[in-house]
């Protein structure tokens, strides 16, 4: 299972396509009804019919935004882009043939400039960031264009198209934005996706082979070694434990079941009987609380570690008396099983690396069973302690549950999106020192301009643009105040009135910067500073004596655009979260599932591999019958094969394999440990093999241990023989 490919980018460009067709239509409707432009949005004749066929590009994207394919929506976007461009260019020569007058000027522009920050969105959904600019200059040159042909150079028209250029820069850099972080997105998903399919197939790998050598250790290797014995008491031992041993092959490629939880006290009443039976004298103590139960696996692991530090502590405390215990404590937190002897203990650091039993039967089994853990404290003279605990796996925090990439819409952070936020912000910033130079020059008082700009610049500065994310609650009522106080500047009674915008220019810059905070998270301050404005607006009507209209069209722009801001903000973090939840469901559907595959082929793996090395022994030791000599020696050699499995790593490879078989035919004690971590390449590695196959060929008799060597040694392998007569010969590789 993989998560679909995209899915994050789909979501973005059906947000924002849907986004743009509303948009798009309320931008006509307000047009409209204000008559803001001078003439009506839709015109009469061929050219309202075109206008109204145009329309409908944006608003079928709308309507099928949440239904259709990402392409599908970007040829709609870049259809919308193209019908408003070529109704941009009829507008002239169509209007004025149908102008009520023959011959006649529009009185305004067309309604195509007022709505460009949805035109310019379009663009970048359907060719991308630099369509988006490429759009936005077309438009803007349309603006100078036709102001200049038709006369319609104000002081208003300044203040109108320069709000109206910054506002469809800001939505060009907040669509980038958007889809860029959903697209990263989508590739870090893309890229979890893939660590979480190794790391499942590692950990199936690792599961399962911790399993097989511990069946091996527990159940195969005793029962060569029995069987060596040849001996008539044993014959039927090792004939149960070879049929065991071959039902345990077999299951172990069939598909694993989910037995039911086990009852700690059930737990407890096995444990108690495997001590009596491996030490009658040993001593037990249990401390449980009712209704405790633990995952089947989890019982069988503690379980087969209590048997093998049982056992290992009957076979290597000492001959003397020695006292054991066996304590089992199970609490809500967990269950602990600690074996205890006053024996003669041992060095942890000098175990053997032969010494199978603790390193895989106790420390492997429990550190692979989720929750489990084992360690063993022992030093000579002062005896042993093992100790098993089990506690339930705590669900992972939530940073890990899900892709590792931000939520936030400007999480995913890019040269391009950087460069846009500055130029952005570069461009706001100068557009109002253009406007406040426009109202100083032409107003009889230019302090309410230059106060204006100061309050909007330190509002600028109090955002910071280094940092996208939320402004803590001080910085944010600070902006909040620099903003109403620019706004204040309205109640003015120098003002000329509101259908002059050139001097009421900053009521739009502080739209800008509520929506810039509203996409901030901070939607309930940005309002709270609307109404703010709203309410300084109606004052300033009251007080000054103007018409009621002018309230309605200074409010109708930043209205519009925090909106705009506040859905759009709300809906990109909605969205992102949304996704992000459901890239981590998929996450980890795709490593249960891909754990469960490799774990399949694992263990079909190491049953067929098994089957093929020792079924067919265990197949004449399971007849109960009197072994032949060469039965006896196959014994040996197939017990000391398995246990290079386990020790011998990087040396259980041709051509040493062949050779380790054939002298253990020969009765030789054979060892093979790869104790190093040296970086052999595989040329390194052959001539190692070759060389410790060369002198285990010479060796007649005795025994052979060949090993590599750990890491700060001059030398990187040595073989050590004793031959039949006692002789010691040590060899080395550099």
């Amino acid at each position: 299972m993989s998560v679909p490919p995209g899915r994050s980018e789909t979501s973005a460009v059906r947000l924002l396509t849907a986004g743009i067709g509303l948009g798009t239509v309320i931008s006509v409707a307000g047009v409209s009804s204000l008559n803001m432009a001078g003439s009506p949005a839709i015109a009469s004749g061929w050219y309202g019919i075109i206008t109204i066929a145009v329309l409908g590009v944006p608003l079928l994207g709308a309507l099928l935004a949440f239904w259709a394919s990402r392409n599908t929506l970007r040829v709609i976007n870049a259809a919308t882009v193209l019908a408003q461009l070529a109704l941009l260019a009829a507008w002239l020569p169509l209007t004025q043939a149908e102008g009520t007058v023959a011959g006649a000027l529009p009185a305004g522009l067309p309604w195509i400039l007022a709505t460009s920050v949805s035109t310019v969105a379009a663009a970048v959904i359907a060719t991308g960031p630099l369509g988006g600019v490429a759009v936005l200059v077309v438009l803007s040159g349309c603006v100078a264009l036709f102001r200049g042909i038709l006369g319609l150079e104000t002081l208003n028209s300044i203040a109108y198209d320069m709000h109206t250029f910054v506002t469809s820069l800001v939505g060009c850099v907040l669509t980038s934005a958007l889809i860029h972080a959903a697209r990263s997105l989508d590739r870090a998903a893309g890229i979890a996706v893939i660590v979480a399919e190794r790391q499942a197939a590692a950990e199936a790998r690792l599961s399962i082979q911790v399993a097989t050598d511990a069946m091996v250790h527990d159940e195969i290797l005793a029962t060569l070694l029995l069987a060596a014995q040849n001996a008539p008491e044993f014959r039927t031992a090792v004939a149960d434990q070879s049929r065991s041993a071959l039902r345990m092959i077999e299951e172990l490629a069939a598909p694993p079941t989910e037995p039911p939880p086990v009852s700690v006290d059930d737990f407890v009443r096995d444990a108690g009987q495997t001590t009596r039976r491996l030490d009658a004298t040993a001593h037990f103590q249990k401390s449980t609380a009712d209704g405790q139960t633990m995952p089947a696996d989890v019982a069988a692991a503690l379980h087969s570690a209590l048997a093998q530090a049982l056992a290992n502590s009957v076979a290597h405390a000492g001959d003397g008396p020695v006292r054991r215990s066996v304590a089992v404590t199970g609490t809500t937190a967990g269950v602990t099983v600690t074996v205890t002897d006053d024996g003669q203990g041992f060095d942890p650091d000098r175990v053997p690396a032969d010494r199978m039993g603790i390193t895989t039967s106790i420390l492997g089994r429990l550190d692979n069973t989720a929750g489990g853990s084992a360690r063993a404290n022992s030093a000579p003279g002062q005896g042993t302690t093992v100790t098993l605990t089990w506690s339930p796996p705590a669900p992972p925090p939530a940073e890990m549950q899900s892709p590792p990439v931000a939520t936030g819409p400007y999480g995913a952070r890019h040269r391009g999106f950087d460069l846009g936020v500055r130029l952005t912000v570069i461009t706001f910033v100068l557009a109002q020192a253009v406007l406040a130079a426009n109202q100083a020059v032409n107003s009889p008082q230019p302090l309410p301009a230059v106060l204006a700009l100061v309050s909007i610049y330190a509002a600028v500065a109090l955002l910071g643009w280094r940092s996208l994310a939320q402004p803590d609650l001080v910085r944010s009522l600070a902006i909040l105040g620099t903003i109403t106080a620019s706004s204040a500047i309205v109640l003015s009674p120098t003002l000329t009135g509101a259908s002059a915008q050139w001097d009421t220019w900053y009521l739009t810059a502080n739209s800008v910067l509520l929506a810039a905070l509203a996409l901030r998270k901070r939607i309930g301050l940005a309002w709270v500073g609307l109404a703010l404005m709203l309410v300084l607006v109606v004052t300033s009507v009251l007080v000054n004596g103007h018409p009621a209209t002018d309230a309605t069209r200074l409010l109708t722009r930043p209205t519009a655009l925090l909106t705009a801001s506040s859905v759009l903000g709300f809906c990109i973090n909605r969205m992102l979260e949304r996704i992000t939840i459901m890239h981590a469901g998929e996450l980890a559907a795709t490593k249960t599932l891909s754990f469960e595959a490799n774990s399949a082929h694992e263990r079909h793996a190491h049953s067929a591999n098994l089957g093929a090395k020792v079924g067919p022994l265990l197949t004449v030791l399971a007849r109960g019958e009197v072994l032949a000599d060469a039965d006896v020696r196959e014994c040996l050699a197939l017990e000391g094969a398995l246990r290079d499995q386990a020790r011998g790593g990087r040396l259980v490879r041709s051509p040493l394999v062949g050779a380790t078989l054939a002298a253990r035919r020969r009765s030789i004690d054979v060892s093979l440990l790869d104790d190093g971590q040296h970086d052999l390449d595989d040329d390194q590695l052959d001539t190692v093999l070759a060389w410790m196959g060369d002198h285990l060929d010479r060796l007649p008799a005795g025994s052979f241990t060949g090993r590599l060597l750990p890491p700060g040694r001059t030398d990187r392998a040595t073989v050590v023989t004793v031959d039949g007569g006692g002789g010691v010969s040590a060899h080395s590789w550099r």
